[in-house]
């Protein structure tokens, strides 16, 4: 009595040949994990942004240095305000630009003519009207920001680990195709 065994290598051979570009394959699914972190993040830091023109949420972008293995990532935002939106504004400071104000006055829509303690009225201009605010932001400050950027950080950190413990399991997958 004769036993024949026959073993096909072909795909010992293929997923063999495939681990030549494991390098190749692994940074390519590092940088595909990072940028849906940093997307993820993205959209969630513009969902808490405060709207006044939204011109702030339409600033913020998401940015990738590096090559694999040593990548790093921002979510950010290239507005001057951006800062004061997130923290908050802190008393004793020099007050914040009057044109910026100025614009926020105009869309409020919040000159015009008021009555005085005194009781006289007074009339004022969106300019007189922002420069009021501007330096009783400049004395008082503002309240905590919207912490827009830290909370989603905060928030996202599960959720963001997950997509980054994927990354040895899609190699793999990739690996042996």
């Amino acid at each position: 009595m004769s036993l024949t065994i026959t073993v096909d290598y072909k795909e010992l051979e293929d997923f063999a040949e495939s681990l030549g570009a494991a390098p190749e394959i692994a940074h390519q699914e590092m940088a595909k994990a990072m940028y849906a972190a940093l997307t993820l993040m993205e959209a969630r830091v513009v969902d808490k942004t405060p709207v006044n023109t939204g011109a702030l949420r339409s600033s913020i972008y998401v940015a990738m240095r590096g090559t694999p293995p040593n990548l790093w990532g921002e979510v950010a935002t290239g507005i001057s305000y951006g800062e004061p939106v997130e923290y908050g504004r802190k008393a004793k400071k020099k007050p914040p630009p009057i044109d910026a104000i100025q614009m926020w006055v105009v869309r409020k829509g919040i000159t015009g003519t008021y009555q005085t303690k005194s009781g006289k009225t007074r009339t004022m201009t969106d300019r007189q009207m922002a420069f009021l605010i501007a330096r009783a932001i400049g004395k008082r400050g503002t309240k905590p920001g919207a912490k827009m950027f830290q909370k989603t950080f905060e928030g996202s950190r599960g959720e963001v680990r997950r997509i980054l413990d994927r990354i040895p399991e899609q190699i793999v997958r990739r690996l042996a195709k």
